[in-house]
């Protein structure tokens, strides 16, 4: 779709997206925030709600399973969808029944020790705000706090209806008293099947309120938070028409699961599933001056869902950046792909993160990925990503805490999660519980200690991202030999890389591996379950008596990708090589190469052709680089190759080199 003449940007200049890196993670479903702690329930424990601080110190407070109905009935099967800080010491928790398909709003003002609806105490344990059955208030996206334009604060719920495949009863209500009680702005019948998300533009104090999900029933709604709403039962329509509003309606592509603001425009991942077609999927924006008029722009038609998917959450954080998540919406037998997109300035983005996850655990978990994005203002500039049941063993309900770093590159998007911490000091390679109640390992508190006990038997699943601190970090005898990743290898699909990265801030300057004097490789491409390894920001040193940095193994789906590394030699053999690519495929992205003193061969491939791009190759006595095998060639891109070889590149009889 072409972009609309009048540009959304007020700059021409375009900033390249950042990468999302992992900085903290801890075993805590996220569900809401204020000032200074964090909500939610601690994974494997009961009911309780905790509070979490920026220590990580966790407080239980009340057992949610306590909760009575509207007359005074104990919740059958509660959920606890979100809770929303509105004033300070004040909680507003938002349950659901499942036996009853109910939902409830309960106030706190004693931060969170006890709910219910008798003021002042709040302790009854009953609702401020009952739900009629099938109707619920989505996570934290339908109940929404703000400060209107005349200074008054007010709290407004819209209702997520799932009655029937059509028009639902649907009202929006407020309460101007932080939400001890509720009167009802709008109710129809003729506007949506139900609401999707409530939230305040905080440049224009407007209310942006997003509907779903036919195209009849798909909308933006811009609210001025304090003109009267229209008559019982209105359309689309009608409201548009109505003083203090405007409305852009009717297609696909305006059907948001949440919204992103900046100074000129809105911002949103349409809610569209895969077999819509391409013109109405993707990241979209629409400028405030005109939204009710203006024909929204596609930012970017490549950036589609993958499998049964939708945009889901978007977040912009205090320091500017955009991060956007995709939503699985079913189980349709066929994998479901979990993505993450960043953006600098909100019109330009980049796949940041992508995993793939099987479809039947997306389903058995509730098809949930990204259930919550939010930035804390304890902890401004990080955005936390909090899952729900997607992951086995301890990532089943985590919360991910993770930073823009950088420049988003395109070449290998790397996990959020899942995700876990190694040190070569301070840590321990045990699978019992640390001090704060994790696991040693996922938690870069309390990490484990070596690289090997990640690749150790029953540790991770396909798809880890393994987090190396600073520091130098030893191998045993072996190697790093991948064994067998089973113990948490669902839903991951075998044959997913396991990556090994830097810390945040970190890089191959500050990372190093180095084997010990036993050892005869330190990457080894032979892993009995055939996935490849990406290592992204890594120093790896051979020890004396080490002849190899990489073999690239017999398995050709173990493939190694390096990526901004710096491989090297102390002393060698004189036939060894730094890179070995047997039946393995090596990579070599904006790597650097360096041969010991004697070695022979830099870069050997017996079977398969290396590809280098970008790199840096210096060193080796008689040849780089070797292709010592009939047919086997190797690719070079805008790579340098020098040193004090008789020959720079050789290659087999009568096998060029693609330079």
């Amino acid at each position: 779709m072409a972009r609309q003449s009048t540009p959304l940007r007020q700059s021409l200049a375009i900033t390249p997206p950042p990468r999302l890196v992992p900085v903290d993670q801890f075993y805590m479903y996220t569900v809401g925030y204020d000032s200074a702690y964090l909500y939610g329930l601690k994974n494997g424990a009961s009911f309780v709600l905790q509070r979490r601080d920026i220590n990580k110190n966790i407080t239980a407070l009340l057992d949610m399973a306590t909760l009575k109905d509207d007359v005074g009935v104990v919740l059958t099967t509660p959920t606890l969808d979100g809770v929303l800080s509105p004033a300070a010491g004040v909680l507003l928790a938002t349950m659901g029944d499942t036996t009853s398909t109910k939902a409830f709003v309960y106030k706190s003002v004693d931060g969170g020790q006890n709910f219910g609806a008798n003021a002042p105490l709040f302790n009854d344990l009953k609702p401020v705000l009952a739900l009629p059955a099938t109707v619920s208030l989505v996570y934290n996206q339908t109940l929404c706090s703000f400060t209107d334009s005349t200074g008054a604060a007010k709290i407004i719920a819209g209702w997520y209806s799932v009655a029937s495949g059509g028009f639902n009863q649907l009202k929006i209500q407020q309460s101007t008293d932080a939400g001890t009680t509720w009167t009802t702005l709008f109710d129809s019948n003729l506007w949506a099947r139900h609401v999707h998300v409530i939230k305040q533009d905080p440049y224009t104090k407007n209310i942006g309120i997003g509907t779903g999900d036919t195209s009849p029933q798909s909308g933006i709604l811009v609210w001025d938070g304090v003109s009267a709403w229209p008559a019982i039962n209105s359309a689309w329509a009608t409201i548009a028409a109505t003083p203090g509003f405007q409305a852009n309606y009717g297609l696909p592509n305006m059907r948001p699961l949440s919204f992103m603001f900046d100074a000129n425009s809105v911002f949103w991942g349409a809610d569209t599933d895969f077999n819509l077609p391409t013109q109405y999927q993707g990241i979209w924006a629409a400028p405030k001056a005109t939204f009710a008029t203006a024909k929204p722009t596609q930012l970017d038609t490549s950036i589609v869902p993958l499998g049964n998917v939708a945009h889901g959450f978007g977040l912009k954080l205090s320091t500017g950046q955009f991060i956007l998540g995709d939503f699985p919406t079913a189980a349709d037998g066929t994998p479901q792909h979990n993505n993450m997109w960043t953006s600098a300035d909100g019109y330009t983005w980049a796949l940041s993160h992508c995993q793939t996850i099987l479809a039947a655990k997306a389903a058995a978990a509730g098809g949930r990925h990204c259930r919550f994005l939010f930035e804390w203002p304890a902890n401004p500039g990080v955005a936390y990503l909090s899952s729900s049941g997607i992951w086995a063993g301890p990532w089943t309900q985590t919360t991910v805490a993770v930073k823009p770093d950088g420049i988003f590159d395109g070449i290998m998007p790397e996990p959020v999660f899942p995700c876990v911490w190694v040190a070569p000091i301070g840590g321990l390679d045990s699978a019992t519980a640390s001090p704060n109640g994790m696991q040693y390992g996922y938690t870069p508190d309390y990490p484990w200690a070596t690289v090997n006990y990640v690749w150790g038997t029953n540790h991770v699943t396909y798809g880890t991202r393994a987090i190396m601190q600073k520091g130098l970090h030893t191998t045993g005898a072996a190697g790093l030999f991948p064994i067998a990743w089973t113990l948490y290898s669902l839903p991951a699909t075998a044959g997913e890389p396991l990556y090994l990265t830097c810390d945040f801030g970190q890089s191959a300057l500050t990372t190093t591996f180095q084997e010990s004097a036993t050892a005869t490789y330190l990457f080894y491409a032979d892993n009995v379950a055939s996935s490849p390894v990406v290592v992204r920001g890594i120093t790896g040193i051979l020890g004396l008596g080490s002849t190899q940095v990489v073999s690239g193994g017999t398995i050709p789906q173990s493939n190694y990708d390096f990526e901004h590394c710096v491989l090297g030699a102390l002393t060698e053999s004189p036939s060894s090589a730094v890179v070995s690519a047997r039946g393995s495929k090596i990579r070599l992205r904006n790597t650097k190469v360096l041969m010991g003193t004697g070695t022979a061969v830099n870069i050997s491939s017996t079977a398969t052709a290396p590809e280098l791009y970008s790199s840096i190759i210096q060193g080796g006595t008689s040849a780089c680089i070797s292709a010592i095998a009939a047919g086997i060639s190797g690719y070079f891109y805008n790579c340098l190759v020098f040193g004090q070889a008789t020959r720079g590149l050789q290659g087999a009889t009568g096998v060029p080199f693609s330079v």
